[in-house]
């Protein structure tokens, strides 16, 4: 044989790098999309959540007699929303006027609220937890001195809900 029959198998260099282009290339499109798809959860996660404290607000104001109050709570890493009817001194007796999941797992809920003192607390809603807006018949105001709702994804995109306590209403800042 005078090298004449020679079968080479293997990739040339230009071959290979062509294939980890197009794979970084790729890649690169997939992580992209991620953190569009991550974003828009925190924008969805605020509009649900604003919808719910509007509607919550709105309950109170319709109903007659009974308390209207509404839970935010983590269960198993998602976020949750819970608007009840009935005696808060008994609230295994409350009749749950809806439910809706908020968010998943990649985003989390700050509550900032304005203490009597002048003080400020912030509240994550995690699991085990749960944060209760109270609001009042007559106004709809709300009887805690919450000031903002922080919405955050894994992404750092935030968006910031501002919640104004002498009429219950709530804004998105975005």
């Amino acid at each position: 044989m005078n090298g004449k029959n020679l079968n080479n198998r293997g990739f040339s260099l230009i071959e290979l790098i062509v294939v980890v282009l197009i794979t970084a290339i790729l890649s690169g499109g997939i992580v992209t999309s991620m953190i569009v798809i991550r974003d828009s959860d925190v924008s969805a996660a605020s509009k649900k959540l604003v919808s719910i404290l509007t509607a919550a607000r709105s309950y109170t104001i319709s109903k007659s007699g009974d308390t209207i109050w509404l839970e935010l709570s983590k269960e198993d890493g998602s976020c949750y929303a819970y608007v009840y009817q009935g005696d808060k001194g008994a609230p295994d007796d409350a009749k749950v006027l809806s439910s809706e999941k908020i968010c998943g797992k990649s985003i989390t809920l700050k509550i900032r609220e304005e203490l009597y003192d002048g003080s400020e607390e912030v509240t994550e809603v995690a699991d085990g937890t749960s944060v209760k807006f109270n609001f009042i018949k007559a106004s709809g105001a709300l009887t805690e001195g919450y000031t903002d709702i922080t919405v955050k994804g894994g992404s750092d995109k935030e968006e910031n809900i501002i919640v104004i306590k002498e009429t219950g209403r709530c804004i998105r800042d975005i």
